[in-house]
């Protein structure tokens, strides 16, 4: 059993725990995955919604689609450590994330209260905060960024495309 309306379902390297987004109870619900029982839940912000494990387990990202902002949470507490801003814009819905392979990096993307109005990506360095958005098109939706770091692919729901950014630049 997990919160209402579960969306993202992760389970982070080394931690024997899956973790879903229970984006109509604003919360996450942890799972022994051994045994598949309930452990605990996470309180989160609004609408958590999709969510990536960092590449050696210790960290969840979890894109908050009811505003502009991505929860991390700590896989050895199982608790909501830090909310980072993904875009400037109090509009602003996060509703997915790629973290890079080295840990460096993590890419959210936002579309807008209204969908109808041009979303950006949000490049975030873990290390320093620093954050940079590049608009992308009405309603973007999903991200992936290719192994080596050079490239990322955005699904733009309202264009009908997938557009390749360049994120080899600071921004």
């Amino acid at each position: 059993a997990t919160g209402v309306s579960p969306i993202g379902v992760t389970l982070p390297c080394g931690t024997g725990k899956v973790y879903t987004s229970d984006e109509g109870a604003n919360r996450m619900t942890v799972i022994d995955a051994g045994t598949g029982s309930p452990l605990r839940s996470i309180d989160m912000g609004p609408l958590p919604h999709h969510l990536m494990a960092s590449r050696n387990g210790k960290r969840i990202y979890v894109a908050e689609f009811g505003h502009n902002q991505v929860g991390v949470i700590d896989t050895e507490l199982d608790a909501r450590v830090d909310g980072l801003i993904a875009s400037p814009l109090a509009n602003a819905r996060t509703h997915a994330v790629w973290v890079t392979r080295n840990g460096a990096y993590l890419y959210a993307t936002n579309s807008r209260a209204n969908r109808a109005e041009i979303g950006d990506v949000a490049k975030l360095n873990l290390r320093t905060g620093e954050r940079c958005n590049t608009m992308v098109g009405a309603d973007p939706s999903e991200i992936l960024v290719t192994g080596d770091s050079r490239s990322a692919y955005v699904s733009v729901r309202r264009e009908n495309k997938v557009k390749e950014l360049d994120v080899t630049g600071e921004c």
